[in-house]
């Protein structure tokens, strides 16, 4: 039995009771089995739930699988859940607990990562607020985001995309402040002149700097049938968790291991 998360996290349980599990960050579990007689049990979910009776699906090509569960048994059924979360909600909740299983002797660790000085710039444009920003940013035609931006501020800002990695970016440790809040800004300045977004607000990509606990949160997966956004995931998971925002600081990168 196989279940294809939202995103990339999968469960599979083999024929001896084996699980195994690999989450969000691509780690794998794989130490705890079920019994024979939990085995049996989830086999009966499956006839219940009348798995054999669904239409079969077949992966895009090329394309990573998603949100699917599949039975081997004596012949090959893989299903798509989309469209189907009622009826398979109680098979996927049960492949949520074996998740859980998988990773009942582990535990979470925050370590700290190599101190960095961090820069924090105010924002100077009240008009657009960098709360809520994502959602003026899916807006189209918005003339006060269409703004051109000085190339003095945009050359201070972290890029979005460093064609030399992040590491090699001079402004990865620039962050903005904004009504008590520290917020991550990054620019795409080598954008085409003819594009009609090109260095103005639209081009801009903006994230909340999240305190520890609240980042952890964000990274937890509900296999219960609400699919998580890969983006948010993403914009947790890739922040320094920092607090204070009281000046230039002495930063801990952290990284959650698992």
């Amino acid at each position: 039995m196989i279940y294809h998360g939202p995103v990339v996290d999968l469960v599979t349980v083999f024929n001896d009771g084996g699980i195994s599990y690999r989450n969000a960050l691509f780690r794998t579990f794989s130490r705890e089995k079920i019994s024979a007689a939990e085995l049996s049990d989830l086999l009966k979910a499956f006839g219940a739930a009348n798995f054999d009776q669904m239409p079969a699906s077949i992966p895009a090509s090329g394309s990573a699988e998603q949100s699917t569960l599949t039975l081997l048994g004596a012949r090959y059924q893989n299903v798509s859940i989309d469209g189907r979360e009622s009826a398979l909600a109680p098979l996927v909740r049960r492949m949520d607990d074996l998740a859980d299983k998988a990773t009942v002797h582990t535990e979470l660790m925050l370590t700290a990562g190599e101190k960095s000085k961090i820069t924090i710039l105010d924002w100077p444009y009240p008009q657009i607020s960098l709360a809520g920003f994502r959602d003026r940013k899916n807006v189209r035609n918005d003339a006060a985001m269409q703004e051109r931006l000085p190339d003095g501020l945009l050359n201070k800002l972290p890029l979005t995309r460093p064609t030399r990695g992040f590491a090699e970016d001079p402004n990865r440790h620039v962050y903005v402040r904004e009504d008590g809040k520290l917020f991550r800004v990054s620019s795409n300045p080598d954008c085409r002149a003819d594009e009609p977004n090109c260095r103005t607000f639209y081009s801009l990509d903006v994230a909340e700097v999240q305190s520890a606990d609240a980042a952890l949160k964000a990274t937890h997966l509900d296999y219960r049938i609400t699919p998580v956004c890969a983006e948010k995931f993403l914009q947790a998971s890739s922040y320094p968790l920092a607090g204070n925002i009281d000046g230039n600081i002495e930063n801990d990168t952290g990284t959650i291991r698992q």
